[in-house]
């Protein structure tokens, strides 16, 4: 997309940010900073782009999973505390 074409479309209120990694839900800042829904989850780069779409599909199961179950999505649920979340997975 051209930059005159971003512009029109942010003044017409229909630019819609790209899916980082083809991965609905997921964008990522020119930093390398990782958000699920806009909220910053993750931070990371990868030398390949099949890495970083598994990780990134990864990471958008866990949040979905924190949503589900009503715990707040944020960089500290879904990375640092991952292991300590007592949920269900399946259903």
């Amino acid at each position: 997309m051209l930059p005159y074409e971003i512009e029109t479309k942010l003044e017409k209120g229909v630019y819609k940010k790209s899916w980082a990694y083809d991965v609905e839900d997921i964008t990522q800042d020119h930093e390398g900073y990782i958000y699920y829904k806009d909220i910053h989850v993750e931070h990371y780069s990868f030398n390949s782009y099949e890495k970083a779409k598994a990780a990134a599909l990864e990471l958008r199961e866990r949040c979905q999973l924190l949503e589900k179950n009503n715990i707040e999505v944020s960089c500290g649920n879904a990375i640092w505390a991952w292991g300590k979340h007592d949920f269900q997975k399946a259903g």
